[in-house]
């Protein structure tokens, strides 16, 4: 997997969920509009923010950029998964074998 692909996917991700959650919460109370263009910003926030520790794996070319992948998705949702991860993206690479 490269990272334009792994970009392209989550920013797909990220666009369906604040879409969703957009029409959700204007459906909740349809008579504060301008609160779903506050919704939605936030959204964006927190989806681009969520993958910011696969984004700087996939940069770095990390050597174990899939698992960062796999544990930002799948434990990023906790605090501890999230820092985790961010903390393993930032981890320096280990030195080429000759």
């Amino acid at each position: 997997m490269n990272f334009k692909t792994v970009a392209s996917t989550l920013f797909l991700y990220a666009l369906l969920f604040v879409v969703v959650w957009g029409f959700l919460e204007l459906g909740r109370n349809p008579t504060r509009e301008g609160d779903v263009a506050h919704y939605l910003s936030i959204g964006i926030a927190v989806a681009f923010t969520y993958f910011v520790p696969t984004v700087l794996a996939y940069k770095k070319k990390h050597h174990n950029r899939g698992a960062i992948f796999a544990l930002n998705v799948l434990l990023g949702w906790t605090v501890i998964g999230w820092i985790a991860a961010f903390i393993w993206a930032l981890t320096n690479l280990p030195p080429a074998r000759a």
